[in-house]
């Protein structure tokens, strides 16, 4: 009885740095070089709108320049993206940079496709970890309006074991939307065909980065509502 009583306390005590892992800032973080950069940035100040997230966030500054350009060329905006970002990388990067430096009227997030398929993270961790970056936001900047977006789908084909995870973060993710500090959307819906499977021109071959098509789709979902949180 005894030695099954102290495997239960080893098994969970193992389990913990895992199970918390996603809600505690992480400095593992790679492309250093770029974080600096940004960090001082911000340091500038005259920020509007802060975008963060992984790679696929990061790819606005590559794959996505143009239409980057195209729909928030007129923006004061830092994107904090990083690419292998997960939720505790992203928790890093905010108390990482001087938040009292920049007063930002809008913030897009999207994070949480690296907790899956880098980390093995369930759906309930990856909702854990993009709700304490939630209230680090709103602690940092209370005035600011929040786009938090649904985890994009990856994979061809819907039978992908990720999509189910994915629909089930998504779920969980728009609970936190309240109609006044926070809102969701899934723009990743419309990367989609009417059968579920990816369409072949959003992604760059490996249906998860995405193409200037699919940055072209997410720009058009998301630059009515940011422009008319800046204005």
């Amino acid at each position: 009885m005894k030695t099954t009583f102290y495997a239960l306390i080893l098994a969970l005590f193992i389990s913990l740095p895992t199970a918390f892992a996603q809600t505690t800032a992480e400095p593992d973080i790679h492309h250093a070089d770029r974080f600096a950069q940004k960090a001082e940035i911000v340091k500038g100040g005259n920020i509007d709108v802060v975008f963060l997230g992984d790679s696929i966030t990061h790819f606005w500054d590559e794959a996505g320049k143009a239409e980057l350009e195209k729909y928030f060329g007129d923006l004061r905006l830092v994107n904090l993206g990083l690419g292998w970002n997960c939720t505790q990388h992203v928790l890093w990067e905010l108390e990482n940079i001087d938040p009292k430096a920049i007063s930002p009227k809008a913030v897009m997030i999207m994070i949480g496709t690296n907790n899956i398929g880098n980390k093995g993270h369930s759906a309930e961790q990856v909702i854990a970890g993009n709700e304490a970056i939630l209230k680090k936001v709103r602690a940092f900047w209370p005035d600011a309006k929040i786009l938090l977006l649904g985890v994009f789908p990856r994979g061809k084909e819907p039978t992908n074991p990720h999509r189910a995870t994915i629909k089930a973060i998504n779920a969980g993710l728009e609970k936190f939307a309240d109609g006044e500090h926070i809102f969701f959307m899934n723009p990743g819906l419309v990367f989609l065909n009417p059968d579920g499977t990816m369409r072949d021109e959003i992604t760059r071959g490996d249906y998860l980065h995405l193409s200037p098509t699919g940055y072209d789709e997410w720009g058009k979902a998301v630059s009515p509502i940011l422009h008319e949180w800046v204005k």
